[in-house]
């Protein structure tokens, strides 16, 4: 696996490119995308442990953890992460 370059879009997705590859390559990320991202990055944002985030359980609604995924890639993006496969069509 490679690294890619997460960006925030401030509220609207995200955009994710791979570090070393073709430029052309890259992908929008909106909605629950979102939240399964930062749990690959952050770890699960579920505090009970019922959820990866993307559906509700006892401690949160999937709206909340998406909300929150959110607010910590605009905090956090620009960062460059592991790849969780995204872009392993590139590796082939």
């Amino acid at each position: 696996m490679g690294n890619i370059m997460v960006h925030a879009d401030r509220g609207l997705g995200v955009f994710v490119e791979p570090v070393d590859g073709p430029e052309e390559e890259g992908l929008y990320m909106h909605g629950h995308d979102i939240t399964a991202l930062v749990g690959h990055i952050a770890g699960s944002p579920c505090g009970c442990g019922e959820s990866d985030g993307t559906v509700d359980c006892a401690c949160g609604t999937s709206i909340e953890f998406y909300e929150d995924a959110q607010a910590w890639l605009d905090e956090n993006a620009p960062l460059v992460v592991e790849d969780p496969g995204y872009f392993d069509h590139l590796l082939e």
